[in-house]
């Protein structure tokens, strides 16, 4: 009698919960619309912050979004309010910056972010492997998972949307780092076209420093995903494949195009990317291979580094308490692991110069090192705008 009444409330308890989580869903569904011609995105929309802790704290949350076209509302959204924001002032968009708030952009990304780590994909279904970006846990239903749309897969890949509308919100959070790799997780297309997709933008002299760092950093992630086509992606870090036209053509690979990118003004994304490479040859045994086969390409580079270490007066860094600008230390870090990965390298021996006895001894106001410090170079304080960890 006891076990009938216990299943009778059992039962009962469910139905209360289904019957709220389905009024929930419905309040969600229309609260958080973006199609209403009602909002304006001219002020920060606050009540977007929930939106990513919403869809996490429950796949039937999640789910439910997505079959209510919430993915494919927000991410056409996200893409119009991108190309006003970062359009040139000569462009015909460039008017439409003021009907868009930049914070709501983020907000938006961000639960684009956590939409898309809640479906699966198709490549995931055929190796019967879940990424690990994959919000809710390490088993799914594939029947009734929600699946994401081609056309995000496809637009995640497009070398323009990547470059001018995705990577700059990689500056303000890691968000593109997870979709980045869920979308690769068990695709050889998408890995191989994102991967040379960042390094092309990499090589590029012109590069901003700051964009560099992220699309390494980027790299540097998708690289560390152990699934059947992680040998595939290493290979287009060190290839020349890419594309031929646009800002991300090129018809060399990083290594050269980091050789002469540090005789072009470029120095400092010159270390940052070597730092990247570094990083993941330490971490990496078939990059640490490619660069142990491949040594002599790389001799410049430990050269080059333990010149950038040893300078007397740093151009770029950060100031130190003095107002002396003081190298970065990511810069003794990249040299440190290029000399692990190549322990039969000689670090350059420093040559002293012997001082002639008929040249009279220069004081401290008139001495040959007065001025080096405000140097007119175009990497001026060039790092200080770059804000990463010393231990990263």
């Amino acid at each position: 009698m006891k076990n009938k009444q216990s299943q009778k409330v059992q039962e009962k308890s469910k139905k209360v919960r289904r019957s709220a989580l389905a009024r929930f869903l419905l309040y969600l569904r229309q609260e958080f619309r973006l199609d209403r011609a009602d909002i304006d995105f001219t002020k920060p929309i606050k009540k977007l912050t929930l939106v990513p802790t919403l869809i996490k704290l429950n796949q039937h949350i999640a789910h439910y979004l997505i079959e209510a076209g919430f993915l494919k509302t927000y991410f056409e959204l996200f893409i119009t309010m991108q190309r006003a924001l970062t359009a040139s002032s000569v462009s015909a968009l460039a008017r439409d910056k003021d009907l868009y708030n930049s914070q709501n952009t983020l907000m938006i990304f961000q639960a684009i972010e956590a939409l898309i780590r809640a479906c699966v994909t198709d490549s995931m279904q055929q190796y019967d492997s879940l990424a690990p970006t994959y919000l809710f846990g390490d088993k799914v239903d594939w029947s009734k998972c929600p699946r994401l749309p081609a056309n995000i897969i496809k637009d995640v890949q497009d070398s323009e949307i990547l470059k001018k509308l995705l990577l700059p919100m990689q500056e303000k959070c890691d968000n593109l780092i997870q979709i980045a790799q869920h979308v690769s997780w068990q695709n050889k297309e998408a890995s191989r076209r994102i991967v040379l997709i960042l390094i092309g933008f990499t090589c590029s002299f012109l590069s901003d420093p700051k964009d560099v760092e992220e699309s390494m950093k980027i790299v540097y992630n998708l690289v560390k995903l152990d699934d059947h086509y992680q040998a595939d992606r290493i290979e287009c870090v060190f290839s020349k494949e890419g594309p031929k036209t646009g800002s991300c053509a090129r018809d060399e690979d990083i290594i050269l195009s980091m050789k002469k990118a540090k005789d072009h003004y470029a120095k400092g994304q010159t270390i940052l990317a070597l730092r990247w490479l570094a990083m993941m040859a330490s971490e990496n045994v078939q990059v640490k291979y490619f660069i142990q086969q491949n040594s002599e390409k790389f001799e410049w580079a430990i050269e080059f580094l333990h010149e950038q270490v040893n300078l007397k007066y740093p151009i770029y860094g950060s100031v130190d308490d003095n107002m002396k600008l003081k190298m970065p230390t990511y810069v003794k870090k990249a040299y440190d692991l290029f000399l692990d990965i190549l322990p039969t390298f000689k670090a350059p021996v420093e040559k002293i110069e012997e001082i002639p006895e008929d040249i009279p001894e220069r004081n401290e106001v008139t001495g040959p090192d007065v001025g080096l410090r405000s140097h007119k170079n175009k990497e001026e304080n060039l790092f200080s705008i770059i804000d990463t960890p010393d231990d990263e």
